[in-house]
């Protein structure tokens, strides 16, 4: 007696060498790409190949060559991002501590000193600076921070010249989930561009429910 084993394949792919493609690998892809440049087949006859260019070549078969970061510097350790191939849109990805195209500005500053009466290890900071403008809307930004144990002070990189007129610190109790506000920044006289907050227990701003509560 004889046993006949079947086998059913439904699905074969092939990986094809360079230069070739299609189902079987039996088109030949007449492809002249720069210095060895990948070429890729569309799979079908009437459809033309095209080359796979690395950053700094263009071009249906990368013989041109453009200066990328050379033209175009990022400052400060900024990271340099084109956004298309052809670099017509382009930007410099900034540290916190410096803003600008090139990043070549420093941010403003801020440095919370740590209350340990008031901040706990188990808090999280919101620090909501306001930027009062005459003839549009504010500027609202809010940064988050956490507190770890034994920690002196928070530093808060805001990316403009200067800091806005008004900031706000809402220190987040994740245990107990709630929220208390300090007003920590008021600036009506001149422009600043770094500052020291002490935080304090007279600053906190209470809950107009408690004012009731009173009358």
């Amino acid at each position: 007696m004889y046993s006949i084993s079947q086998y059913i394949v439904i699905n074969i792919c092939c990986h094809c060498n360079q230069g070739w493609s299609g189902n079987r690998c039996d088109i030949y892809n007449h492809c002249r790409c720069y210095s060895g440049f990948v070429c890729i087949g569309r799979g079908r006859k009437n459809i033309k190949p095209i080359c796979l260019c690395q950053l700094g070549r263009i071009d249906s078969q990368c013989y041109i060559s453009y200066l990328s970061c050379k033209i175009y510097p990022c400052q400060n350790r900024g990271i340099y991002i084109p956004l298309d191939d052809k670099i017509l849109y382009r930007r410099c990805i900034c540290s916190e501590e410096y803003f600008g195209v090139h990043c070549e500005y420093h941010s403003s500053q801020i440095n919370i000193v740590i209350n340990q009466t008031i901040f706990k290890p188990s808090s999280s900071i919101l620090l909501h600076l306001i930027t009062l403008y005459e003839n549009k809307s504010h500027e609202h930004r809010t940064y988050l921070k956490h507190i770890h144990l034994y920690q002196a002070n928070l530093i808060v990189y805001h990316p403009r010249h200067f800091l806005p007129s008004m900031g706000f610190i809402e220190i987040f109790d994740n245990e107990k989930m709630k929220s208390n506000y300090y007003l920590s920044l008021l600036i009506l006289i001149k422009p600043m561009k770094n500052e020291i907050l002490f935080v304090k227990q007279d600053e906190c701003c209470k809950h107009i429910r408690d004012y009731l509560m009173k009358q």
